[in-house]
């Protein structure tokens, strides 16, 4: 039984590569290869990103005969991104997969239903750990030439912390879970607590090269701190560096944490797993309803649905949040900004009809965060027969979808660029016309994510995490946008050379429109057809 449920495990997490979400059909081998290669180079490029971090701390801790130190806080790195890529989708992983009471009413202990949901956690936390580990292992072996003993040690000491990643995870989303199923409006919360993880992740990132730069001045100072003050990380170090009673002594320590995790989890499986929120109470008040039309009740049900999903939120509308926090900064930093306008003048670039366009491309490079309509019509799933048995117009039922995103993207798009541009000092008609840019650009990306989502759906996910995470068209709409935003800086450079920068945003604003209104017209003729015919 195990085995079974393990192959379906394993196969829901591959599926987005073999299978077509639409037809059910597998992939040809082509697009297989597509996808496994695309994934391999993501893999690789933020590889080789910490391979060259990892290098410059081995480079001088290593000859220092640090080695230890290098290897427990490369070690602590791996473990807290471990933790911090995978805690997002335990709680929807563990407790919240649309199977869960289907497998329940089986004959299946609950012990092994846990087990195997604890494999796709494992998995995730396993690979988002290993592109620090795995870099760092490289740089260690390659400059410190360790024995066979160390380097056997280094290797198994990753694989004991690839379980303390799994127990920690599980520990978070546990008690996420608890706390969930406890609260009516535990989406926001849960919202609320994430972005408290990412805007610590940031703090550290932005601070990180200062960070090294004090580690590897003060390496030995450092180090002695760690073996008094912080014994435990000290035992990690030696037990990863070749001293096998210190690798034993971390072993047993993470087999112990994650055996009592296990025992603690399959008691409250099924609790948390089976308990539905129900709410307050309230009183029954009688008062009038307001009857609104079938477009304003579409949209309350895609602004519900949107609301009462963590994973969706922070996934598709997380630019939402970050645009306010870059434009309150752009108006901080204005008058540190202005002051390089010189060092650009001296390089001869014309600061003055330079700026408009790349302020333009830098609004749509944090716009292209924003991407709701990319999973919006898979997560219909089940349900699609839902809205397709309603009386409501196809058409309007699409139109939704983008109004949700627009709503939720332009007004901190509008923000954004006016604080850059009055940070600036941008005239009045460039000024418009960015943000108008900037609008049109949303408008585009509302369109893109739409279009292909009806081009490539996925309507028989178990998990909402699946649906949003391993989506297909988000990644092309952000990568697209991500290309796309680039393209205008690049273009912008060179065509205020031979243009005034106010022709090129209304060349800029002409494209984008013709794009959204050519997407548009598809949606309404061929893509209302393929949502009829899901």
């Amino acid at each position: 039984m195990i085995k079974a449920l393990l192959k379906k495990q394993f196969a829901e997490l591959g599926a987005t590569y073999v299978r077509n979400k639409k037809t059910g059909k597998m992939r040809s081998k082509a697009g297989i290869i597509g996808f496994v290669l695309l994934f391999v180079f993501l893999f690789a490029l933020l590889g080789v990103s910490f391979y060259f971090l990892a290098g410059s701390i081995a480079e001088v801790m290593i000859p220092a005969g640090l080695s230890w130190l290098y290897l427990a806080l490369t070690s602590s790195i791996s473990v807290v991104l471990g933790v911090f890529g995978s805690v997002f989708t335990t709680y929807a992983g563990l407790y919240q997969a649309k199977d869960n009471e289907l497998l329940l009413s089986m004959p299946i202990k609950p012990s092994a239903i846990l087990f195997v949901r604890l494999t796709g956690v494992y998995v995730t936390g396993l690979l988002y750990g290993s592109l620090v580990m795995i870099p760092s292992l490289i740089a260690y072996f390659i400059y410190e030439k360790p024995s066979p003993s160390a380097a056997a040690t280094s290797v198994l000491t990753w694989i004991s912390l690839s379980f303390l990643i799994l127990t920690l995870t599980c520990i978070l989303g546990w008690v996420v879970a608890l706390i969930a199923s406890k609260l009516k409006n535990k989406s926001f919360v849960t919202v609320f607590i994430s972005i408290a993880f990412i805007a610590g992740y940031y703090i550290i990132y932005f601070n990180l090269n200062k960070l090294i730069e004090n580690l590897i001045a003060h390496a030995a100072e450092f180090g002695e701190k760690v073996r008094g003050s912080a014994y435990p990380l000290y035992v990690l170090g030696k037990g990863a560096a070749g001293d096998w009673l210190s690798f034993l002594i971390v072993f047993v320590v993470i087999a112990v944490l994650t055996a009592l995790t296990y025992l603690i989890l399959s008691r409250s499986f099924i609790r948390i797993a089976t308990t539905k929120s129900s709410g307050r109470k309230t009183r029954y008040t009688e008062k009038r309803a307001k009857v609104s039309g079938i477009g304003k009740a579409l949209y309350y049900k895609e602004w519900a649905r949107f609301s009462s999903s963590p994973t969706y939120m922070l996934n598709t509308a997380l630019g939402t949040l970050l645009m306010p926090v870059v434009g309150i900064i752009a108006l901080i930093k204005g008058k540190e900004l202005t002051s390089f306008y010189p060092v650009f003048e001296a390089m001869g670039i014309n600061i003055g009809a330079f700026l408009p366009p790349f302020i333009l491309a830098a609004v749509c490079l944090v716009a292209t965060m924003n991407a709701v309509t990319a999973p919006s019509v898979s997560l219909e799933g089940n349900n699609l027969w839902i809205i397709r048995s309603s009386p409501a117009d196809t058409k309007k039922v699409l139109d939704a979808k983008q109004y949700l995103h627009l709503s939720v993207s332009v007004p901190p798009v509008i923000f954004l660029t006016v604080c850059i541009d009055a940070a600036l000092g941008i005239d009045v008609v460039n000024f418009i016309l960015t943000v108008i840019g900037a609008v049109m650009f949303s408008v585009l990306i509302s369109a893109s994510g739409l279009a292909l989502n009806l081009k490539m759906p996925n309507l028989d996910w178990t998990n909402e995490t699946v649906a949003v995470k391993q989506s297909v068209p988000a990644l092309i709409v952000v990568f697209g946008g991500w290309a796309a935003a680039v393209a205008v800086g690049v273009a912008g450079f060179f065509a205020v050379k031979i243009m005034s920068s106010t022709v090129f945003l209304l060349i800029c604003i002409t494209v984008f429109a013709l794009a959204a209104g050519l997407i548009n017209l598809w949606i309404d003729k061929k893509g209302t057809e393929i949502f009829e015919n899901l």
